[in-house]
């Protein structure tokens, strides 16, 4: 979390202090203690697998500024995306669904013909 001391500038007012109290108390958890601790403000189904991440972000709701930036930017390429998500469960489902076989065929350097980097920005 790149920005953590800066709430989304979109995220509703009401729903701030509270994060910020929750993130200053449980930063290593601050996600799961949002969901499942709860902002009456977020449509919460943390026990559920659907797209509410998506209708949140329509609604001001994103979590992350980094989040709410994928729809609140001005002609961003990602915002006919993320509707047609919060529009339409199976859309994403069908996507999701499409993305984890896409990246279980991804082959990953092993051995000598790969490295563990210390630093990603660089090779070891």
């Amino acid at each position: 979390m790149q920005n953590f001391q800066q709430p989304s500038k979109t995220l509703q007012i009401q729903t701030q202090p509270w994060i910020q109290h929750t993130c200053r108390h449980f930063a290593k958890h601050v996600l799961k203690a949002v969901m499942l601790a709860g902002s009456t403000t977020l449509t919460r189904t943390p026990d559920d697998f659907d797209n509410n991440y998506f209708t949140n972000l329509q609604n001001n709701r994103g979590l992350l500024q980094s989040d709410q930036e994928l729809f609140s930017t001005t002609g961003a390429a990602t915002i006919a995306i993320l509707n047609r998500f919060a529009n339409s469960q199976a859309d994403f489902f069908g996507s999701f669904a499409q993305s984890m076989i896409n990246m279980g065929n991804i082959s990953p350097l092993t051995g000598s013909n790969g490295e563990i980097r210390t630093d990603c920005k660089r090779v070891n």
